[in-house]
């Protein structure tokens, strides 16, 4: 599903932007937390889908001339008036029910209401009517594990997708992302091969992997994957400093300061 405005995390071009890097499987997104453990990596999934639904209203400036119902809803969401959306969006889906665009305003006005439960309802309901759309099921992962903290099912829904278009490295990645947050490392190492494998320049499967083989203190090859992403984005603090860190572990002291000092820190 498409999204809406993170509430200040970022603006709109910058949500475009990090909303592409998570879809369409390039570069890494600044600013969010990728530690090898359960709460590190379902706040990340949270923090994806605020960039998910950050492109909603950024591409929700088109006025739908056939709608009214539609054009009500999307304003009345800029302005924070959930329920009044919610109503007028349920008009038009009575009327329209095969547009996905619906679905995704609808999904998302119960996301910054805060009933998930709702979200997923609302998912399922638009599974119903196109049960082969992968990137519903994708983005259905996605709430699963990052709001409803049902990661079994977030697995289940990342593996239908992937079933339906196992060319999509991002659906791969999320399934990593999630298994590494169930502390499941070496299923996790096997979904982040399965991503770079589709997309070699994927740095951000690449650091996730690193940090699986981290957390099994596999440090020779978790270097190999943050060496990687480090040269695939040399700006990526996190990669650097997760290098750092293994670079110490290894005793290689020297190359882990520069690690250290490329990711804005001092040695310690």
């Amino acid at each position: 599903m498409a999204g809406l405005n993170a509430s200040g995390l970022l603006s709109a071009k910058k949500a475009k932007d990090s909303f592409r890097r998570i879809r369409n499987s390039n570069g890494q997104p600044q600013g969010i937390s990728t530690s090898p453990n359960t709460q590190g990596s379902m706040k990340y999934i949270a923090l994806v889908i605020l960039l998910v639904a950050a492109i909603q209203v950024a591409s929700a400036t088109e006025i739908n001339l056939n709608d009214d119902w539609y054009n009500k809803s999307v304003s009345e969401f800029k302005n924070g008036s959930y329920p009044q959306a919610l109503q007028n969006i349920n008009k038009s889906l009575q009327q329209n029910p095969n547009d996905n665009s619906y679905w995704d305003l609808k999904f998302l006005i119960f996301l910054k209401m805060g009933k998930y439960d709702s979200a997923l309802s609302t998912v399922d309901e638009a599974l119903q009517i196109n049960s082969s759309n992968s990137q519903v099921l994708n983005d259905k992962g996605l709430l699963l594990a990052g709001y409803l903290h049902d990661y079994d099912s977030a697995i289940q829904s990342f593996d239908r997708a992937i079933t339906l278009d196992p060319t999509n490295a991002k659906t791969y990645y999320n399934k990593g992302l999630t298994l590494e947050g169930m502390g499941k490392y070496d299923e996790a190492i096997k979904s982040f091969q399965q991503a770079v494998e589709l997309v070699p320049s994927l740095a951000i499967a690449w650091n996730q992997e690193g940090l699986s083989y981290q957390a099994l203190k596999q440090y020779e090859e978790a270097f190999k994957c943050f060496d990687k992403a480090t040269q695939l984005d040399s700006s990526n603090k996190d990669a650097w400093s997760n290098k750092g860190e293994v670079l110490k572990a290894l005793n290689r002291d020297a190359e882990a300061k520069i690690a250290f000092s490329m990711a804005g820190k001092s040695w310690t």
